[in-house]
């Protein structure tokens, strides 16, 4: 919960005992004092519907305040603290679990700047609209350097952010209103920022979400690398986003009648395969469009200002296997870090023939106990024998598979009862994430030394060098 709302959950709980309470009279001030903070809650932290019931308290404390002073009364009805009770708790447990999140402080000496497009690739059809004459249509969020004196408003979490929510849930049947908070979640970005003066140009890192996730997933990776000196680029992979918000007001969902219901096992991958080289295909257009905005970039943010020599990949679960299939088919690309990268639907011809450029594997304890893995985990054991170049696989201990990932600073209190995260605190789980992750590309791409991949930390002890278990 946020800072005021704690205070004013704080301040008014000795109200609501006053029946039992001596010299009650003296807290008919505090009515009118919450008041002042409520405003002030309004306009710094913007209302919510989960504090509703603490708002219809709080006018009531103030009606009965403003007509208990001329008389001299003593307290309130035992009826209506009890009423009040129902409604300071029910606020304090919807707060809790639908929480407005709070993202990890990036910890790099760059301010971070973001700014997004909307991009056509004219040479693609699109193959999951139903349309044979639909283009391939993407959203790409970009996160880079500022100078931290540059100011400017803060981006949000997730742009578009009541439309996005309100179809999300519509696919697991969740009412849409339940997210509308997450309008109020900031990120630590810059809208449109410009590009810092610090260097002459900036390295490039490409990330590719999951299946059904979203370009905004991993946003605590996408902050920490800019903070550090990187472009980084993130499609969101229409038709397979969770949903994907065009500036127009489209919102796209997945495709459902992309998988046969009836598809045998074989037939599943393959369909499975034609989405992972779609997004590869989808890296591929959003790398070479870069590559032609450091030629001329009309808005000047990244003219001669993106190296082009120094590409890296990253990519989570599908994301995964789509980051390796394009780092095998793309030579500008230097390093590729999956998590807990799903490698069935990889093409086979790129498992056999492992991969030339320095890798790191990062795997959740517990990734999805309701699959089978183990031919995953083979095909993953098969590209690491192949390996030709440096490699590493680590594992973080009391992490599942989204705590890979920012989303599970939706709601920690509803993702520890669900189940949806581990046992160690996502703040805990990012830091982790955050500092391999940095340290992999830094050592890469950046070119500078580090040992943490090579001899591990004191600090992490979570994380071990043991391979998956077959």
């Amino acid at each position: 919960m946020r800072n005021i709302e704690r205070l004013l959950l704080f301040l008014y709980l000795p109200l609501l005992l006053w029946p039992w309470l001596p010299a009650s009279q003296s807290l008919l001030w505090l009515p009118i004092v919450g008041v002042l903070f409520l405003l002030l809650h309004v306009i710094f932290e913007r209302h919510r519907w989960q504090m509703v019931p603490l708002y219809l308290l709080i006018t009531f404390e103030l009606y009965f305040a403003l007509n208990c002073f001329p008389n001299q009364c003593k307290a309130w009805p035992w009826w209506a603290s009890v009423l009040g009770l129902v409604a300071w708790f029910t606020s304090l447990v919807l707060g809790g679990v639908l929480p407005v999140p709070s993202l990890p402080k990036p910890s790099g000496p760059f301010g971070i700047g973001t700014v997004k497009f909307h991009l056509i690739d004219d040479q693609r059809k699109e193959i999951y609209s139903g349309n044979p004459n639909d283009l391939r249509e993407l959203v790409v969020q970009v996160w880079y350097p500022r100078d931290k004196k540059a100011g400017g408003q803060r981006a949000p979490w997730i742009e578009g952010t009541k439309k996005f929510s309100a179809f999300a849930l519509k696919i697991i049947h969740y009412p849409g209103f339940l997210m509308d908070h997450l309008v109020l979640a900031k990120s630590h970005s810059i809208q449109d920022a410009p590009l810092s003066s610090e260097q002459s140009n900036y390295p490039v890192i490409l990330f590719s979400h999951g299946f059904t996730g979203f370009m905004e997933q991993n946003i605590a990776q996408m902050e920490e690398l800019a903070s550090h000196g990187y472009v980084v680029m993130a499609p969101s992979h229409t038709y397979w986003s969770l949903a994907t918000v065009f500036p127009d007001g489209r919102v796209i969902l997945p495709d459902p009648d992309a998988f046969p219901r009836d598809a045998k096992p074989d037939e599943l991958m393959q369909a499975f395969n034609r989405v992972v080289r779609q997004w590869q295909a989808d890296l591929k257009f959003v790398l070479d469009h870069f590559e032609h905005l450091n030629q001329h970039d009309p808005a000047g943010r990244f003219t001669q200002r993106l190296d082009m020599e120094r590409v890296g990949v990253m990519g989570h679960s599908t994301g995964g296997g789509a980051a390796l299939e394009f780092s095998s088919s793309d030579k500008r690309c230097k390093a590729l870090l999956a998590m807990d990268l799903w490698s069935e639907p990889v093409s086979d011809e790129v498992i056999e023939a492992g991969v030339d450029i320095p890798t790191l594997l990062m795997f959740s304890e517990t990734w999805n106990s309701s699959i089978d893995l183990s031919i995953t985990y083979r095909r993953l054991a098969q590209m690491m024998e192949n390996l030709k170049a440096p490699g590493y696989q680590l594992t973080i201990a009391g992490t599942k598979h989204q705590d890979l990932t920012t989303m599970t600073f939706l709601s920690p209190v509803m993702a520890r009862y669900l189940r949806f995260r581990g046992s160690v605190n996502p703040r805990r789980a990012m830091k982790i994430v955050n500092t391999y992750v940095v340290a992999f590309f830094d050592k890469y791409i950046q070119v500078q030394d580090t040992n943490l991949l090579d001899t591990g930390s004191v600090y992490f002890p979570e994380v071990s060098y043991a391979a998956p278990i077959i």
